[in-house]
């Protein structure tokens, strides 16, 4: 059987479950999240919850990840999970680093959703609420680099797997293996 699984790095965010409460200012670099102006409004770090309230502009409802002078590495693939407990909003946007991109209404919803994306040029990470009056409340953040392969080509015996079959398994349920989600299948 041949299993393969990705590989992870280690959380590029800060403060990513709003454990720690404050104002988000230019230099809240501990919060880590800041305004990239003192124009900017709209954000909140409160009761472990980002709040971002859009006002229909560039600057309303936009928080940058630990700076605005980029924390990701341009060409390099990473995995945004998220958990939104409130959207009233329709236009969420992020930022990597080549111009705004909106979610697709599918990821605007409450609960966690995953999505993978290319850094670009200018290595920033943004939020934005783009809609005016329209307010999200996120729970949890987590921004990880994607490695790559594994333990890809690593051969496993699993019982009861027949040739042929392909297989959805955990791998945490193999003895001195990473956890994660894989498809395995025997060639």
């Amino acid at each position: 059987v041949i299993v393969t699984d990705e590989v992870l790095g280690s959380e590029v965010l800060t403060n990513g479950d709003f454990s720690t409460s404050g104002t988000v200012t230019t230099s809240s670099t501990s919060l880590g999240w800041v305004l990239a102006s003192n124009s900017d409004t709209g954000v909140a770090i409160t009761n472990g919850q980002l709040v971002l309230t859009g006002d229909g502009t560039a600057t309303g409802g936009r928080v940058y990840a630990g700076s605005t002078s980029g924390i990701l590495t341009n060409g390099t693939e990473y995995e945004l999970t998220y958990t939104i407990d409130f959207n009233s909003g329709t236009d969420l946007r992020y930022h990597a680093g080549s111009g705004y991109v909106s979610l697709p209404s599918d990821k605007e919803t409450v609960g966690t959703h995953t999505i993978r994306f290319t850094a670009g040029a200018s290595e920033i990470f943004v939020l934005l609420q783009n809609t005016n009056g329209g307010v999200t409340k996120f729970s949890n953040i987590s921004l990880k680099e994607v490695i790559g392969p594994g333990n890809k080509g690593v051969r496993y015996d699993i019982k009861g797997v027949t040739a042929g079959d392909i297989y959805r398994i955990k791998l945490d349920t193999l003895q001195g293996v990473g956890a994660s989600n894989v498809y395995s299948s025997n060639p």
